[in-house]
């Protein structure tokens, strides 16, 4: 029942980041659509260094975002360790899913 639960939180938080992302995406194109527009050269030295500003950190909220992603993958495949240097915020609190663990339970049953 628990591992029921379990995985469908973290499914949950998985669909919920991918959504997360598509919308970040668009906003990041519509960011991006400012400094080719024809009166962006009219702006004051100071309101173009903000919006590179924003920008970037837009670029990093997106990088942090897609970064979770790959990291159930990388669980069932058992490369995920302690010093990997990326724990995904979506899914902090859950232990990594033990392949061989799961196998025995299923073996005894």
């Amino acid at each position: 029942m628990i591992a029921g639960t379990q995985a469908r939180r973290v499914k949950t938080a998985l669909d919920e980041t991918r959504l997360l992302i598509l919308g970040a995406e668009i906003l990041f194109g519509f960011h991006l659509n400012g400094a080719f527009q024809n009166d962006f050269n009219g702006l004051a030295p100071h309101a173009r260094t903000l919006h590179a500003v924003s920008f970037m950190m837009m670029a990093i909220c997106i990088a942090l975002l897609i970064a979770p992603a790959p990291m159930p993958r990388r669980a069932r495949s058992g490369s995920t360790n302690a010093s990997s240097g990326c724990e995904p915020g979506a899914l902090r609190g859950f232990p990594p899913r033990d392949r061989r663990a799961g196998n025995a339970r299923r073996a005894s049953a």
